[in-house]
């Protein structure tokens, strides 16, 4: 079976509110400032984090902003992925972002794929995947321009 999920960037950006845990030392990927953004705050068991940027003055040239940022939209995804996903489904995500929806998936032992048009989101979800001993393969991927399905060999 497989699953894919479409973000839509629709709303504001978080900073810190909605329950997101925001770290008060950024670390650095890329030489950009980056900060853990944790799916859950507290509680006795690890809880799956990607990695957001809170200002855009680091950001490479060619960097959209917006793809660095934790969505409402992608928040709520990743909490349906963590209560309805089964371990052996195959999960893509569309325009990732940071990718906490492809971090949750993959934290529940799903086989992931990530896919965005901006390399520096990329950049961001390989970091956390790894950084948690997530495996998450992602593909640069225009849907305007690439069609509708990802390289289907990323899915395999």
């Amino acid at each position: 079976m497989r699953i894919c999920l479409a973000i839509s960037c629709i709303g504001f950006t978080v900073s810190g509110i909605n329950g997101l845990s925001f770290e008060q030392n950024p670390r650095f990927i890329d030489g950009v400032a980056v900060q853990r953004t944790k799916l859950l705050q507290g509680g006795d068991r690890p809880t799956p984090y990607c990695f957001s940027v809170s200002s855009t003055l680091q950001l490479p040239p060619t960097t959209n902003f917006l793809a660095t940022q934790v969505w409402p939209s992608a928040r709520l995804a990743s909490f349906a992925v963590q209560k309805h996903v089964e371990r052996h489904w195959k999960v893509c995500e569309f325009g990732c972002g940071p990718g906490l929806p492809a971090l949750t998936a993959a934290s529940q032992g799903c086989a992931v794929v990530a896919t965005d048009l901006d390399e520096f989101a990329l950049t961001l979800v390989q970091a956390a995947a790894k950084e948690q001993g997530l495996n998450v393969k992602t593909l640069r991927f225009d849907l305007i321009n690439d069609g509708l399905d990802p390289d289907e060999r990323a899915l395999q």
